[in-house]
C-alpha cells in the first residue's frame, strides 16, 4: 500500500457532480490509497456513497461551510501525505503520484504540489521556476498532492488566529493558508501541463455561495448564509454600478466563446450548460 490518502470533498446538491469525478478519476488514477476519506458538508443519498465506497465518512449532516468540511476531514488523515479532490473535476491524462511523492520527499519546503486547469502557465508563473516543470503557486484547494502535516498546521492556525474584522473576501482559506505556509518556509508549487491539462474544472457553473468558503464561517454567530449568491454580493452589497459593468464583461464573454464553440468541444459544452442553466432559472 501507499502512503498516500485520498480526500474528497463534496456537498448536498452537488451528487452529479461528485459521481463524474469519482468515476473520472479511478479511470486516471490507479495509486493504492491507503485510505479513501469522503467529507460530506450536508446530506446525500446513501447509494451515492455507497458507490464512492469511502473508507471513512466524516459528514456534517447540516452543512456547516466548506472550511469547517476541511477541519473536520483532516482529523481523519493520518498518512504522511494526502491527495486533495474536491467534487467537480475531470480527469483527462493519468494521473502518477509517486513521482510526485519523491518530489515532495526530495525536498523538505515544498507543503503542496497543484495539478494546472489551464493548457499554459502564464509568463510570470513560469518566472518563478522551482525545477524542471514545477513553478512557484498559491495555495490552491485544486486537485493536489499534499503534505499532511504542514496543510494541518496552516488549518489548526488561522483558526486560533481568525481576525473577525477581515473584510469580506479577504478571509478566505486559501489566502491565510498561503500566509502561514510562508511564514514557515513552506512553497506551494505547480505542475507545468504537458500537451494540455490533465484537469478540467466541470462546476463553474454551481459553485456554492461564497460564505461558505470563508474562514469566518467558523465563527457561528457571525456566519449568515445566503444560498442564492454565488458571486459575494449580497443584496444589500450588489450596486447599480455592479450590474452595470457586467454588462459589456457579458457580452464580450459570450462574443469569445460563440467562436471557440465552433472549434473547442469543450467551449461548447460550456455553452451548452450556460444555456440550459438559462432555461432552469430564467426561461420557464
Amino acid at each position: 500500500m501507499g502512503n498516500i490518502s485520498l480526500v474528497i470533498f463534496t456537498c448536498e446538491g452537488r451528487e452529479h457532480l461528485l459521481l463524474h469525478t469519482v468515476n473520472s478519476f479511478k479511470k486516471a488514477c490507479n495509486y493504492p490509497f491507503t485510505k479513501i476519506i469522503l467529507a460530506l458538508d450536508g446530506q446525500i443519498a446513501q447509494s451515492t456513497i455507497e458507490y464512492v465506497a469511502p473508507d471513512i465518512i466524516i459528514q456534517s449532516p447540516k452543512r456547516k461551510g466548506y472550511v469547517n468540511n476541511i477541519m473536520q476531514a483532516l482529523k481523519g488523515v493520518d498518512t504522511e501525505y494526502f491527495f486533495w479532490l474536491e467534487d467537480d473535476w475531470t480527469f483527462n491524462k493519468p494521473v502518477e503520484l509517486q513521482p510526485l511523492t519523491d518530489i515532495l520527499n526530495q525536498n523538505s519546503d515544498l507543503a503542496e504540489i497543484t495539478y494546472s486547469k489551464f493548457e499554459a502557465l502564464s509568463a510570470d508563473k513560469k518566472s518563478k521556476q522551482l525545477m524542471a516543470g514545477l513553478y512557484h503557486n498559491g495555495f490552491s484547494a485544486n486537485p493536489s498532492l499534499c503534505k499532511t502535516a504542514d496543510i494541518k498546521g496552516a488549518f489548526a492556525n488561522v483558526a486560533k488566529t481568525l481576525n473577525e474584522s477581515a473584510a469580506p473576501g479577504t478571509d478566505s482559506f486559501e489566502l491565510m493558508v498561503l500566509s502561514y505556509l510562508k511564514t514557515n518556509g513552506r512553497i506551494c508549487a505547480i505542475l507545468e501541463p504537458v500537451d494540455g491539462t490533465t484537469i478540467i474544472h466541470a462546476g463553474e457553473l454551481e459553485s456554492t455561495a461564497r460564505e461558505y468558503h470563508m474562514m469566518s464561517s467558523l465563527k457561528k454567530e457571525t456566519f449568515a448564509l445566503n444560498e442564492n449568491y454565488i458571486s459575494g454580493f449580497s443584496d444589500d452589497k450588489l450596486t447599480f454600478y455592479n450590474k452595470l459593468s457586467m454588462i459589456p464583461k457579458l457580452f464580450w464573454a459570450t462574443l469569445v466563446l460563440s467562436f471557440k464553440l465552433m472549434s473547442h468541444r469543450q467551449a461548447y459544452d460550456f455553452a451548452f450548460r450556460i444555456y440550459m442553466a438559462y432555461l432552469r432559472k430564467f426561461k420557464y
